[in-house]
């Protein structure tokens, strides 16, 4: 995992919203998968924000990416916000 990624979550009644920081990696792709594989169900609505993010590394997006469908399935909705969350969200 990048050594500056962090990932902040914070609950609003139905809604998760998962902050995340730094540069994005595979290791911190698959960290991300595993929060959001635990959680899907319990909430709603999930928002991604990639505002404090700095770098999304090709071979990150491609392992997040590469998980992303079996997850967005179990949760009701799934929204990608800030400069980077088209590249989280599709490629």
């Amino acid at each position: 995992m990048a050594s500056n990624f962090r990932i902040r979550c914070e609950k609003k009644g139905a809604n998760l919203h998962v902050k995340l920081y730094g540069d994005f990696d595979g290791c911190s792709a698959h960290l991300l998968i595993r929060l959001l594989e635990k959680r899907s169900a319990k909430f709603e609505t999930i928002s991604v924000h990639s505002k404090g993010l700095k770098t999304v590394f090709p071979f990150g997006q491609a392992v997040f990416l590469s998980s992303l469908r079996p997850i967005r399935a179990k949760v009701k909705s799934m929204v990608f916000e800030g400069p980077l969350a088209e590249r989280l969200a599709t490629g």
